[in-house]
């Protein structure tokens, strides 16, 4: 089909096109007749514009319906809705185990390592006791 042949844009089946695309590809003639068809009486636009455009093969008719062509989504450069495509939720990882980051049972110390806590620090010519990890320098006790 040769482009001089399709409707002009701005026309009333080109701004029929438009307003089924924009309900979504798929309409019933009363309701596209109500959004596009404002100026002209129902069995003029079923004419004019319903039957130029399956004509043309830019809209299929199913019975009340019409619905939206591959050359009609071509013809308002549209491209053709392609589904969603869905993941499948990830799968909990099975593995060997794992090591903990942060397991206090598997803490190995040497003898005297925590000696500096019996031995007071000095602060300001003041000797301060060691109070835990949570003290410092200005805390009010």
């Amino acid at each position: 089909m040769a482009k001089h042949d399709l409707p002009r844009r701005g026309s009333r089946p080109a701004n029929a096109l438009s307003s089924l695309h924009s309900l979504g590809g798929r309409a019933a003639i009363d309701t596209l007749y109500r959004v596009a068809g404002k100026s002209i009486t129902r069995t003029a636009f079923d004419v004019l514009v319903i039957e130029q455009l399956v004509f043309y093969g830019l809209i299929e008719k199913n019975g009340a319906d019409v619905q939206l062509t591959d050359e009609g989504r071509a013809y308002l450069g549209v491209a053709k809705p392609t589904e969603t495509w869905v993941g499948k939720l990830p799968e909990p990882r099975i593995g060997n185990g794992f090591k903990p980051l942060r397991a206090r049972s598997a803490m190995v110390f040497r003898p005297g390592a925590f000696d500096f806590r019996a031995s007071p620090s000095v602060v300001a010519g003041k000797e301060v006791p060691y109070k835990g990890p949570t003290s410092f320098a200005g805390a009010k006790s």
